[in-house]
């Protein structure tokens, strides 16, 4: 019997040592061997090598791990405290989860005391309510349990002595002064829960341990195996089993040398010289955790035997060198004998630096698709991907060897049943929700979560168009008022249940006639085919208000299970393959209310209280299942550290992620002073990389973002990194005069489809390095000469037959002739990138919403309506800002389109009418429609903003129309606009028959291929050349107005997917005059449709 510590540069010698142990049969067959493991990793990875050792029979591979069990360190020393102190280790009142609620309690009772005054300010529980602060209760209570249960693992002497009524820090200082109030504390707590705690029964339990064996039912036998780091508890409890039992512990130890060379160390880490014993740079700067336990266990496990199982390391390649001078501590700059000489073709260690974490993903994958081309031998099951950050990296790898041209099967191993259930994902969201703002994306992306929506009924179509109705309707953010009132906003206009009352009253009326219903004013665009959506997510809204009424006040907890069980089944609906996720989520939320034991109906939580609990539930814990299957794994840092592999791949080790950037814990006594052996996570993932470097046994690949995506500025590797290729410049030399680092590291492209992937020897080794097939058409497609982008079917269609025609499509046609071209004979409808719509409470307007709103009082007051009418529909609509700021816009606003309608009403004299048109021109293409707006002899028009071309050739072909067809009297066209008024003056009847025939020509040709005639810039480019300016000058100055300046033409949707963004002026004139069209001297077609067009248009214009 005794302690028994085994060795050894790599696990799998350590494996090798455990199955030769195994072997060895216990004396009660069906007594279970147990091997404790720190991760579900580890014990995948034992389990297999033992199958392959235990039970095997002679010259066959037949084995089995069977009556083998696995606990955590921790289980086995709770369970053997507990059982050596007579409290049942699942029902123990100390455990984090169970202990936080007796001190909810003891903090809701003490904040009075003077002593509990920096808790009871931070919690916002003195000096008068605080509900923000109030908020961070059970968060805070449940960290500071997780604090005193740390302090019992890592340090148990604190707790006792603050048991003893002694404020010290368990190390023979005081405890900080702004800390004073954790030992009171503590003992308040120790008071309430009644029974000792485990830092307390922890001295007793070692004396009933060492005296009484059978007092714990474990075995003879048992191995602690791949732990890095042992806290005190543990140490002293495998020590007390060790008295009457064999304790092995197996350790990944990556210098065996070392071990004999650890001076005696004080117990403080500040004091602590063990790390000038290591000569390699990487065990001085990555192994402060394996340097710790070294030294831990010599001083308090002084005469325990000891063995090291040789790792088999060769020093063949760049990383087997490395490897076999960090087991031998040996300074790479004094290694004899001499440097190594790395070869071009030696790609044991290879460092990618990519742009950004996606980039990494595709690099990884073309990396692991190289090493497997390259050994047959290798297989997916031989490489293990390990992420700092597996929460970004985990769905952009899925995604990156998901491409159809790869068959790699990838398995995500840290993920729990409970992060894939997209029910509890939906009520985590849900519960979000309820604490926010409720903005308008918020909720709809909520209602698009697959349990939600099934459960209403909402399909892709649906959601879309539900987009535009909120967004028609104004919704903004908040619920309802009860929701704006707690951001100290009483305003109604802009909430969901304001926005839905508009919906809701749309469906049974329009908005004509200004009708407004207590109030409201229906949204005017509500079709029959909509009611039943909108109804069904008026329900999906009135359910979360009900729900976030209930959720707003605090509750016990078991009121609390039953208010979020009720959200499963009013919000959220699953079926098929997914049906396990409702019954998953409610055994999650039921067990809620299991850790609360005799407080559950006593100690009242918040709704942040509840997230925070939810939150914890949704982390779960992997299964051992997920790891080794066969298939190629993804997991964290920690689960399969210094498990070997034949590659091993570091995925995303960038700057800002690795190590761990740990702030320090203001609270944390240990962390103030601490001891050596505590946990520290910025040393544990230096470790980690030490771990990773011994592990791999043909490869070592690593990735990191070297360069900004957007600006592609270099950036640094993380610092152990730079450790690593610093160690190996020391260490090795290449065929080259160039560093050993500059080889290692590649540096690669942004985008996959660059032609450096595809080059050999452009990005590591002599073969290209991608085997994306995709990613190669286009990097050929790319390598062609470039040529500049077509026009859209410039040719080769046949002539559009034009039999009738109205004048108002006729005069949309010249607005823009290459989007009627798509429209009209290439049925596309092409429109702009639309920006969101706005979620914030208006406080001004931009250029286009004020110009709407002047437009539509405009409109309505040329119409007849009242201004009080007007003003109150535009105040329930809710796009001017609230209150005076609204009335002040809304003023100015109404005033300017007053002026506009009283100037319109000046022209408009009498009654409007419509005039029908049916000419025939003659080609025999009739010209068939009505003239609305026609007071007397003119057309009369309005507009809020400045009139523009368009408005003139809309009215241009209107008043033609007229002319022709009532030779009788003279007709006008009048356009009243916000900054001037003009008329057109038509001309004669024969003249307009012919100018309409001319134009129906050009609609014609502008039906076969797209005219580049955008209105814009032709009445530009028409005015300076009928100004006496040359083509060239006519090209610039249209350039500079009304191409490059504004923007107007050159950005039109149209014009971009015809000839592309930002699109030079010159595309306008590439195309030349058909024979038949001679009417001018230009030599471009642009320039002679233009002033056949507007030089009539310009000739009847007159400024009024």
């Amino acid at each position: 019997m005794g302690l028994y510590i085994h060795r050894s540069e790599r696990t799998d010698a350590l494996l090798s040592g455990l199955a030769d142990l195994l072997t060895e049969a216990p004396a009660d067959p069906f007594t279970p061997d147990i091997v404790a493991v720190p991760t579900p990793g580890i014990e995948r990875f034992i389990t297999q090598g033992l199958g392959r050792v235990l039970g095997v029979s002679e010259g066959d591979s037949d084995g089995v791990c069977a009556n083998v069990s696995f606990p955590s360190p921790s289980v086995i020393v709770n369970h053997a405290v507990a059982r050596a102190s007579g409290v049942e280790p699942t029902g123990d009142p100390w455990l984090p989860h169970r202990a936080v609620w007796p001190l909810v309690d003891v903090i809701d009772r003490s904040a009075a005391e003077p002593w509990c005054a920096p808790l009871a300010v931070h919690l916002g529980l003195a000096q008068g309510p605080d509900d923000e602060r109030r908020n961070r209760r059970f968060a805070v209570a449940s960290r500071l349990a997780g604090l005193f249960a740390t302090y019992a693992s890592q340090r148990p002497q604190i707790l006792r002595e603050w048991a003893d009524g002694q404020d010290t820090d368990g190390a023979g200082s005081p405890v900080p002064a702004d800390l004073a109030w954790q030992p009171m504390l503590w003992r308040a707590l120790r008071d309430e829960i009644g029974t000792p705690s485990a830092a307390e029964r922890l001295a007793r339990a070692d004396s009933i341990l060492r005296q009484d064996p059978h007092v714990v039912d474990l075995p003879e036998r048992l191995s602690v195996f791949g732990a890095s780091r042992l806290p005190a508890d543990q140490l002293l409890v495998l020590a007390s089993l060790g008295a009457h039992r064999e304790v092995h512990l197996w350790l990944a130890d990556a210098s065996p040398s070392m071990w004999a060379e650890l001076p005696e160390t004080t117990s403080r880490r500040r004091e602590d010289t063990s790390a000038t014993v290591a000569s390699h740079p990487l065990l001085r700067s990555l192994g402060r955790d394996a340097h710790e336990l070294r030294a831990r266990l010599r001083r308090e496990w002084p005469d325990t035997a000891d063995e090291h199982l040789p790792g088999g390391l060769t020093a063949g390649t760049l990383l087997g060198t490395l490897q076999c001078q960090i087991r031998d501590n040996e300074n790479p700059r004094l290694s004899q004998p001499g440097p190594l000489t790395v070869t071009q073709d030696d790609t044991s260690i290879q460092v990618h630096a990519c742009h950004g974490p996606a980039r990494q993903a595709e690099v990884i994958r073309e990396a692991v698709l190289r090493l497997l081309q390259s050994d047959p031998t290798l297989e997916p099951r031989d490489i293990l991907i390990m992420c700092p950050d597996l929460d970004v990296m985990a769905p952009l790898l899925s995604a990156a060897f998901s491409t159809p041209s790869h068959s790699l099967r990838l398995r995500i191993a840290d993920r729990t049943p409970e992060q894939a259930n997209d029910v509890l994902n939906s009520l985590a969201a849900l519960l979000e929700l309820s604490t926010g703002r409720v903005e308008l994306s918020t909720l709809l992306d909520f209602a698009g979560r697959p349990p939600v929506r099934r459960k209403f009924g909402f399909d892709d179509d649906g959601l879309e168009r539900l987009e535009d109705l909120t967004a028609l309707a104004g919704v903004r953010w908040g619920l309802d008022d009860n929701t704006r009132d707690r951001f100290s906003v009483r305003l109604r206009t802009g909430t969901w249940a304001w926005g839905l009352d508009r919906l809701l009253l749309g469906a049974a009326m329009s908005e004509d006639g200004l009708a407004l219903l207590d109030g409201v004013l229906p949204v005017d665009d509500v079709s029959s085919g909509d009611v039943d959506l909108v109804g069904r997510f008026a329900e999906l809204v009135t359910r979360l208000q009900q729900l976030r009424d209930a959720m707003s006040q605090p509750h016990p907890v078991a009121e609390w299970v039953s208010i979020l069980g009720g959200a499963l089944t009013d919000l959220m609906e699953v079926g098929g393959p997914d049906a396990w996720q409702l019954p998953n989520a409610a055994g999650a939320v039921a067990a809620l209310a299991d850790n609360a034991v005799g407080y559950a109906a006593s100690v009242s939580l918040s709704l942040a209280d509840i997230r925070w609990l939810l939150a914890e539930a949704l982390r779960g814990r992997p299964t051992r299942s997920n790891f080794r299957s066969g298939d190629l794994t993804v997991c964290g840092l920690v689960p399969m550290r210094s498990v070997p592999h034949r590659v091993i791949c570091l995925v995303g080790m960038d700057d800002a992620v690795f190590p761990r950037i740990s702030a320090l814990d203001g609270d944390d006594v240990l962390a103030r002073d601490p001891l050596i052996g505590e946990r520290e996570p910025h040393n544990e993932d230096r470790q980690i990389l030490l771990d990773a470097i011994m592990a791999a046994q043909d490869h070592l690949v690593i990735t990191y973002t070297g360069a900004d995506e957007r600006t592609n500025e270099q950036q640094p590797p993380c610092v152990p990194l730079g450790d690593l290729l610093d160690t190996l410049d020391a260490m090795a030399v290449t065929t080259t005069a160039a560093a050993v680092r500059d080889q290692v590291l590649v540096r690669h492209p942004l985008q996959p489809f660059d032609v450096r992937n595809f080059t050999g020897g452009a990005l590591g080794g002599p073969e290209p390095f991608s085997h994306d097939r995709a990613a190669l058409a286009a990097a050929r497609r790319g390598a062609e000469p470039r040529t500049p982008r077509p026009s859209l079917l410039l040719d080769g269609l046949p002539a559009w037959p034009v039999t009738q025609v109205s004048p108002q499509q006729l005069g949309e046609f010249l607005t823009s002739p290459p989007k009627a071209f798509l429209k009209t004979r290439l049925g596309m409808s092409v429109r702009g990138e639309d920006d969101p719509p706005p979620e914030q409470i208006p406080v001004s307007l931009t250029g286009l919403t004020r110009w709407q709103v002047g437009d539509r009082i405009l409109r309505l007051l040329t119409r007849g309506e009242s201004v009080d009418d007007v003003a109150a529909a535009e105040w329930a609509r809710g796009q001017v800002p609230p209150g005076q700021l609204g009335a002040e816009v809304l003023g100015k606003i109404g005033r300017e389109a007053s002026a506009v309608a009283q100037r319109f009403k000046g022209f408009a004299t009498g009654q409007p009418r419509q005039v029908s048109i049916n000419l025939t021109l003659p080609d025999g293409v009739r010209v068939i429609g009505t003239v609305p707006d026609v007071y007397n002899d003119t057309i009369v028009r309005s507009t809020f903003s400045r009139a523009k071309a368009r408005d003139d050739v809309r009215l241009w072909t209107e008043v033609l129309a007229l002319a022709a067809a009532q030779p009788d009297r003279q007709w006008f066209a009048c356009m009243v606009s916000h900054n001037a008024d003009m008329r057109l003056r038509a001309p004669a009847a024969p003249e307009a028959l012919r100018i309409l025939a001319e134009l129906v020509d050009i609609y014609r040709a502008g039906m076969s291929s797209p005219l580049p005639l955008p209105a814009d810039s032709s009445r530009s480019y028409t005015k300076c050349r009928n100004d006496g300016s040359d083509v060239r000058s006519a090209v610039y100055k249209t350039g500079y107005r009304s191409w490059q300046r504004n923007a107007n033409d050159r950005m039109q949707p149209e014009i971009v997917a015809l000839w592309g963004p930002d699109a030079p002026i010159s595309v306008l004139l590439e195309q030349r005059p058909a024979v038949e069209e001679n009417w001018f001297d230009e030599d471009t077609r642009f320039g002679m449709l233009a002033r056949r067009i507007w030089t009539p248009i310009l000739e009847a214009r007159e400024e009024l």
